[in-house]
């Protein structure tokens, strides 16, 4: 009598722990998650390969210049970029770089506007040909993104004091040198007796401008002298004028395409007496090349 009793339950209990484990290798199998009955065995956790991680692909953004400073500036002067960016750029920050020794480095930062727009500037610290670009970097979300490269061409005044070589009958250059009572530092001293006497320059026709004083240094017997200041550019002589005791006058001349330049006092056979082109200057995209210095008398 209890036999005929427990036989039920017994297949009742084996039913139900069947439908428990069939449920809950289905829940295993929805989860994505692989199921203990894999072929790893039995107590096996699942494989590392067997995990797939998806990463969000990151934004592509651009940025575009759509107004910014003319090509040719000059040193120290600010050199301004105006643009708009992707939409997914808006709160970031764009960076102004300049281009030095191959690397790009960073000069400026600003950033991007509610309207999707930027404005970034920075001073031009070197001469000669430069390279900048705005460019914003990479964030969780978006990629880096850049404009090109523009090339401005930066003016600097440069001292060309240091620079003479090949010179005949001058004293030490770059040195202060006065005219009446007005000392004039960075200058170019010359006998102006009965010899030539000149100082070359190589612009390589970088320089648009030179910029000097000439005057003839005060003597105790030098009443009434003059002498010709002359400029020699590529083998054509121009005069500066013609200059006496008293004080110094300004000169400016137009170094356009010239390569090779000399600048020179004329000989007399009067008194000797000495020019002075104080002070000169030429305005030049690059640095010149130097020259060694020149003792007093040098020449070629």
């Amino acid at each position: 009598m209890r036999r005929h009793h427990i036989r039920p339950c017994t297949t009742a209990l084996l039913a139900a722990a069947l439908l428990l484990g069939s449920a809950s290798g289905a829940s295993a199998t929805s989860s994505g998650l692989p199921s203990a009955s894999s072929d790893a065995g039995p107590g096996a956790s699942p494989s590392a390969s067997s995990l797939t991680v998806v990463a969000a692909k990151k934004k592509r953004v651009a940025l575009r210049v759509t107004s910014r400073t003319t090509a040719d500036v000059g040193l120290g002067k600010r050199i301004t970029f105006r643009g708009v960016a992707s939409k997914a750029l808006k709160g970031k920050t764009v960076r102004l770089q300049h281009r030095v020794a191959g690397t790009w480095r960073t000069i400026a930062k600003s950033k991007v506007r509610s309207s999707r727009k930027f404005t970034v500037s920075a001073v031009a610290k070197l001469g000669g040909a430069q390279k900048y670009r705005v460019y914003a970097a990479k964030t969780k979300r978006t990629r880096a993104a850049s404009t090109r490269a523009y090339t401005y061409r930066v003016w600097s005044w440069q001292n060309l004091a240091p620079k003479g070589f090949a010179a005949l009958n001058v004293d030490p250059l770059d040195r202060t040198y006065y005219v009446g009572s007005t000392g004039f530092a960075n200058s170019i001293k010359q006998d102006t007796g009965t010899l030539p006497a000149s100082v070359k320059f190589q612009l390589n026709r970088q320089c648009s401008t030179l910029e000097t004083w000439v005057g003839l240094s005060t003597m105790p017997d030098g009443s009434g002298a003059t002498r010709e200041f002359w400029l020699n550019a590529d083998g054509v002589q121009r005069s500066l004028g013609v200059q006496g005791l008293g004080a110094a006058r300004k000169v400016t001349t137009s170094l356009t395409g010239v390569n090779e330049m000399r600048l020179g006092i004329s000989s007399s056979a009067s008194p000797t007496y000495f020019g002075i082109y104080g002070t000169p200057r030429a305005y030049c995209l690059g640095e010149l090349p130097a020259a060694p210095p020149i003792g007093p008398g040098g020449s070629d």
